[in-house]
């Protein structure tokens, strides 16, 4: 079966690394055709354009392999905003926001140009969000609803202070699609169940876990194989094609 992970995050980060060439091999060793990319922490938190660049060739050299994501600091503002729209035009297909990180709140207003430009250029919004009180399950699925247009991914599902929280998230905005890591087989089997394999994205969020394990996760889960196929691979494909 195909795997087409929907966020790994290459590069040497604050806390972890994981070089491209290692990505490589894991991928080719546990089999994921593809991985939607982003850059690490400081290049989400300040060095913006530097992080694009290395994204960006990552992608422009192994093509088959790699789709990746933007991330810009709301904070720029205009500046900011014009690094976003240069990199989605080479070839970015989604932007990463990680409030804790840049350090705003998904309800203030430097954050609605970000959201205008997503819509404008149909790219796929992955929000982090964890225990951090300017990042909850609840605040996405609202920001989800004030942009219909625009399809986001529940980052990390809340996990863990804010897990309980997910469920009803999803419930509430059908452009909000929730991710496997983090959690448990019969848990995914229950979100299947509720709101359909539609809505659920494989990721394996590396480096931050292992791959073989969430990969091992997944494939336990106890639902059908035509599911399982959008899960692996058919879902993102939709979504930023």
């Amino acid at each position: 079966m195909e795997l087409f992970d929907a966020h790994i995050t290459v590069g040497n980060g604050l806390h972890f690394q994981l070089e491209p060439v290692e990505l490589l091999r894991q991928m080719d060793l546990y089999k994921v055709s593809k991985a939607f990319i982003s850059p690490p922490d400081r290049c989400m938190a300040v060095a913006n354009e530097e992080g694009h660049h290395y994204i960006l060739d990552l992608v422009r050299t192994f093509p088959e392999r790699f789709t990746g994501y933007a991330s810009i600091n709301p904070w720029y503002g205009k500046s900011g905003l014009e690094i976003l729209i240069r990199a989605l035009e080479q070839g970015l297909r989604g932007i990463k926001l990680h409030p804790f990180l840049q350090g705003f709140t998904l309800f203030d207003s430097i954050v609605q140009p970000v959201l205008e430009i997503a819509k404008q250029y149909s790219a796929v919004v992955y929000i982090q969000t964890w225990s951090s009180i300017n990042a909850l399950p609840l605040q996405v699925a609202e920001i989800a609803r004030q942009y219909p247009e625009v399809n986001f991914i529940l980052g990390r599902m809340g996990k863990t202070d804010f897990a309980i929280d997910a469920v009803p998230a999803l419930s509430q905005a059908f452009n909000l699609y929730a991710e496997t890591t983090y959690n448990q087989p019969d848990y995914l089997k229950n979100l299947v169940q509720r709101f359909g394999a539609e809505r659920v994205l494989f990721s394996s969020d590396s480096p931050l876990t292992f791959m073989e394990m969430e990969i091992a996760k997944f494939h336990d889960i106890d639902i059908s194989d035509s599911e399982k196929e959008l899960i692996a691979h058919g879902n993102l494909e939709r979504l930023i094609s």
